[in-house]
């Protein structure tokens, strides 16, 4: 009977095994589909942050700039290692800086998610331009606010074209009323 239960404990360790080894089979395939996925998702991120015509910008709470995409060193007319821990909010016309900085504070505390408007921001030369600026969380696995998303779209020319066609209209109101 000693030997038929050693032989009972053998067997049954063995199928341990083959279970333990079957289980981690599994798993390594899922781990393995796993990393591919999230490989595939990391190219489709850096293609799309690379290659889109908007200027985008990952900063943390405070508006440090972590990461800049070529459109964003463009309208700045840095490199993304000179935007590299800079805030972004020092990139903007210094009347609109107020109102952006409220709103990404808004965004961080919790008292709203996105904001939007319209705003200027500064070359290195002094030249002003206009941006359509839109303002996001980005949010960690537990959900708390890890940092903003900044995407400035350049809007100079639809400005310049919408004051002139404002300042047309009113000539010819005048031109009407005389």
């Amino acid at each position: 009977g000693l030997i038929q239960s050693i032989y009972i404990l053998e067997y049954s360790y063995m199928g341990m095994v083959a279970l333990m080894a079957a289980r981690l089979t599994k798993e390594l395939g899922e781990i393995t589909q796993t990393r591919a996925l999230l490989q595939e998702l990391d190219v489709r991120f850096r293609a799309f942050f690379q290659n889109t015509a908007v200027g985008l910008s990952l900063t943390d709470c405070r508006g440090i700039s972590k990461r800049a995409n070529p459109g964003l060193c463009q309208m700045f007319d840095q490199s993304a290692d000179q935007l590299d821990g800079q805030l972004i909010l020092d990139h903007f016309h210094p009347s609109d800086r107020p109102t952006l900085q409220r709103m990404a504070e808004r965004i961080v505390s919790g008292r709203g998610t996105t904001f939007r408007a319209e705003k200027r921001y500064v070359w290195p030369d002094k030249s002003v331009y206009w941006g359509d600026i839109s303002i996001s969380t980005v949010e960690g696995e537990n959900g708390e606010r890890e940092g903003l998303i900044w995407i400035v779209v350049g809007i100079t020319e639809r400005r310049h074209a919408v004051d002139s066609m404002r300042s047309m209209n009113e000539q010819l109101e005048d031109t009407v009323q005389q």
